[in-house]
């Protein structure tokens, strides 16, 4: 069992607080772990990280227990409306908080050999709140991991930062050797340059620097440049696209380069140069790309989307990812896909 706390102030997309819990417990897999959360009703603590937390809990059907003393404020009656228990004044102190209340649930499960962790919207350094910072020192001093929800659930340490760093001792310089000239250094008078040779000398050294310009007859024409530049740009939108399992698509750069020298192309054949104009639209390559066996057909491949029917959304379903609010799950083929989005239905 893994016994886990949701709070802070820092800033977390619901998305990503999701994905990231999701990974934690592997959710959706035969290797799920089993799992408790308390997420605290507190008009200090209950933050949008406790309240992304919650939806996403109810999104997928799991329950939580409302950690509650004193007010709960407007955000902790939201988490009290939906929570499946709560506890609070039976557990702490009389002069406990929700803070306090929280890191003894997850002590007293340490204690019975859970895993218990403080998953923390910690955010920048210099912008956690105070009721966050506090929450930390006492996780740590209560010996609970902290997990930092804005830093890919990072383990979050804390320093002291009125402690003074001590000091490292300064290392005592070695001292100098003289220098020695050789004997035979010694006897040769030493020349002088001249401001002129001087000046002769650093012509000489930025020419090397900068080298030989190249000859125009050594580069290709424009178009034939371009036409590379969209073979390179096309197959990396390509192995993009192969790489997040989603569907092919040009980036905004290749589309403006592409656009562009299909221009010159079109001033190319307008000045009688078609043939030219022909050969440079698909550079030749050295050697012909030898095919093996018979292309597939992509468009026939059986894919998972997910669609909003309210929205009026579709996405490809990214490997490992949930349904958002709204969403249903649907198999279809990838034309049939691409068919919805040409229709009503916008890609995002």
């Amino acid at each position: 069992m893994v016994i886990l706390a949701v709070a802070g102030g820092g800033t977390v997309s619901p998305e990503n607080i999701g994905d990231l819990l999701a990974d934690f417990l592997l959710f959706d897999t035969p290797d799920e772990r089993e799992f408790a959360f308390y997420l605290p009703a507190d008009r200090e603590l209950t933050t949008t990280a406790v309240l992304d937390t919650a939806s996403w809990l109810g999104d997928n059907r799991a329950g939580f227990t409302a950690v509650t003393v004193g007010s709960p404020g407007r955000k902790g009656k939201t988490i009290l409306e939906d929570a499946e228990d709560e506890i609070g004044d039976d557990i702490g102190d009389d002069d406990d908080g929700a803070a306090e209340v929280l890191i003894k649930v997850l002590a007293e499960a340490r204690e019975r050999g859970e895993e218990a962790y403080l998953i923390l919207a910690w955010g920048p350094e210099d912008g956690a709140d105070d009721s966050t910072r506090h929450l930390l020192e006492l996780a740590q001093d209560a010996g609970i991991d902290v997990k930092d929800l804005t830093a890919g659930l990072d383990d979050l340490g804390y320093v002291d930062e009125y402690e003074p760093e001590a000091a490292e001792p300064e290392e005592e310089p070695e001292p100098e050797q003289p220098k020695r000239r050789s004997r035979a250094k010694q006897d040769e008078p030493v020349e002088e340059l001249t401001e002129q040779e001087t000046e002769l000398d650093a012509d000489e050294a930025q020419t090397e620097v900068e080298g030989q310009p190249a000859k125009s007859d050594e580069m290709p024409d424009l178009i034939t440049t371009l036409g590379f530049v969209v073979q390179r740009l096309d197959f990396e939108d390509r192995a993009n696209a192969a790489a997040q399992m989603m569907q092919y698509y040009n980036r905004p750069l290749t589309k403006a380069v592409r656009y562009h020298l299909q221009l010159l192309l079109e001033q190319a054949a307008e000045n009688g140069s078609e043939k030219a104009a022909e050969e440079v639209s698909e550079p030749p390559a050295d050697t012909p790309a030898k095919r093996r066996g018979k292309p597939r057909d992509v468009d026939s491949d059986v894919i998972k989307v997910y669609v909003h029917e309210g929205n009026k959304t579709a996405r490809q379903v990214p490997g490992r990812g949930r349904p958002k609010k709204g969403e249903v799950t649907k198999e279809m083929t990838r034309a049939e896909f691409n068919e919805m989005l040409a229709g009503d239905y916008t890609e995002f």
